[in-house]
This record gives structure tokens, sequence and C-alpha cells, in this order.
């Protein structure tokens, strides 16, 4: 787990995958466990209330995607988790403040599980973060990641909140040193 001072207002958290799966199965029901998922796809908490089932589609060449209703009101397609292709979205169909109730047991179950204190200061916005830094180690191209997340191609948002702090920390690029291979 990556975790980095954050505007004065905690952390910035950034989980690998092994971390993100832990909060997936400390989720109290399905409902926690799709909004969790769809958090790990890339999705802001406002979007995830409201993906609904018809937005799941099969792109003959991309896979398995669905459609969402972004910031400013744009429509962006993204990668499903396979694992959601026959999840039931209407359990996610609840206010925000629901799906941050969700998660915040989560996260306090994966700490006491786990014993590790740093899922408390984990957020739902953090598994987008999350996402992101997991999508760059894969080598999949930041310019997809900005099209998949809605992030413009010139974002600095991007860059900075997403991608910067996680990228300057020193257990991060301690993995990214081992993929050289000298």
């Amino acid at each position: 787990m990556i975790k980095e001072p954050f505007k004065n207002k905690g952390f910035a958290v950034w989980l690998s995958k092994l971390e993100s799966d832990v909060l997936i199965e400390c989720a109290p029901h399905n409902g926690a466990k799709i909004a969790i998922m769809l958090g790990l796809c890339g999705l802001r908490v406002h979007e995830i209330c409201k993906i609904q089932n018809e937005d799941k589609f099969r792109d003959p060449t991309i896979g398995l995607m669905a459609k969402v209703i972004g910031k400013g009101g744009k429509y962006r397609n993204f990668p499903l988790d396979s694992r959601l292709e026959f999840a039931d979205f209407s359990l996610c169909n609840v206010e925000t403040r629901t799906i941050t109730n969700w998660f915040r047991f989560s996260r306090e179950e994966a700490a006491k599980r786990t014993g590790d204190s740093g899922y408390l200061d984990c957020t739902m916005h953090d598994l987008r973060r999350s996402w992101c830094i997991q999508a760059l180690s894969k080598q999949i191209l930041p310019e997809t990641i900005k099209l998949w997340g809605g992030w413009s191609s010139s974002s600095t948002v991007f860059e900075n909140h997403y991608v910067g702090a996680g990228i300057k920390s020193a257990d991060l690029q301690k993995v990214e040193r081992e993929k050289l291979g000298y």
C-alpha cells in the first residue's frame, strides 16, 4: 500500500491488486462488492450510483465494457472487470453516502483481518487512484487510461493527483526498479 499526504486532507492511497481484493472480500454484501469492483474499474462514487445493467456491453474487438455518464454529463466507455459480467448493478443504485458507508465497513474489516491500519486511510476515490496505478503497472498507455477514466489528454489532474505522488513514492519506485532486471 502506498500512502502519501494529500492536500492537508489526510492521505492519497494506492492499493495493490491483492490489497484491492481484500477490500472486496471484506464487503458486507453483494451490492457493496459490486460497488468496490466498479470503483476499481475507475469509476467515481457518483458514477457507481447511476450505472445500470443496460450500460454493460460486449464490444466484439475490445471485450466486456460499460458506459457511464461522467463529469460534465459526458459519456465514456471503460473496460469492466470480468467478474462483473453477470453482476446486478441495481444493487448499487443507492445514494453516494450509502456506498461510502459500505466502503467504510469494508476498509475497517480489512484493517482488522490483515492488521494493516493503512486501510483506514483509504477512501472510495482511492479505488480510482489504485485502478490508475494498477493499469500503468500493466503497461497500459497513459492516453488509454485517460480515455477510459474520463480525463482530457492534457489533464494535469491525472498527472498530479492520480499518478504523481504515487509514482514518486519510494515503494513504487522500488517495484518499478526491479522490472529493469539489473
